[in-house]
């Protein structure tokens, strides 16, 4: 009598839980779920989010803006039912759908992609001291070396960037002032040690 070969039975791995939790896009205001696996996300689930997600919005009574929405819903609906996508990367599309409805419409674009946001308050930025830096707040006598090095900017790009007028200072007045005195103090003792020579 022939015993059977002894089989041993592996234990399959239980898939883990796709969990959630919570992604806020800055652009939208939409607070949007995000998996920490690499998993497809569901149409119906996206769908929802999407509803859930405007609901939320507070100028959702205007009825141009309304307008908008319903149309991003739609789209963005009808792309994920169709194409597989990653829950963390749904915020995104929605925000690209959301603002080519709003060219097509004419309204203008996101706010905070268009007017960068300073530092510091233009109008306390120059002093008799020191230029405060519109990029990181930090404090110069002198700007332009500052703005070349780390953010490889012109006098002209920065003030076209920020909004500047033309004569907007790059060094403060008191360094300028001592500069000035400086350049004309070394003037008169070059022309001193010239008449000296001569003699």
């Amino acid at each position: 009598m022939s015993r059977r070969p002894h089989q041993t039975t592996s234990m399959m791995p239980q898939p883990k839980p796709v969990e959630f939790e919570p992604m806020q896009d800055s652009r939208m205001g939409l607070h949007m779920p995000q998996s920490r696996e690499a998993a497809s996300a569901d149409p119906n689930e996206i769908r929802e989010t999407i509803m859930d997600a405007f609901s939320k919005r507070r100028d959702q009574s205007e009825p141009q803006a309304h307008n908008l929405f319903d149309g991003c819903v739609k789209i963005v609906s009808a792309y994920v039912s169709h194409n597989p996508i990653l829950i963390g990367s749904l915020p995104k599309l929605i925000t690209d759908v959301h603002e080519a409805l709003q060219a097509l419409d004419g309204l203008p674009p996101s706010v905070e992609r268009t007017k960068p946001i300073p530092a510091v308050d233009q109008k306390k930025s120059v002093t008799s001291e020191y230029i405060i830096c519109l990029e990181d707040g930090k404090r110069f006598k002198t700007l332009k070396r500052h703005l070349r090095v780390h953010y490889g900017m012109t006098p002209e790009e920065y003030r076209q960037k920020w909004g500047l007028a033309p004569n907007y200072p790059m060094v403060a007045q008191n360094y300028a002032n001592r500069r000035s005195e400086l350049a004309k103090l070394s003037g008169l003792g070059a022309n001193g040690n010239r008449k000296e020579i001569v003699r």
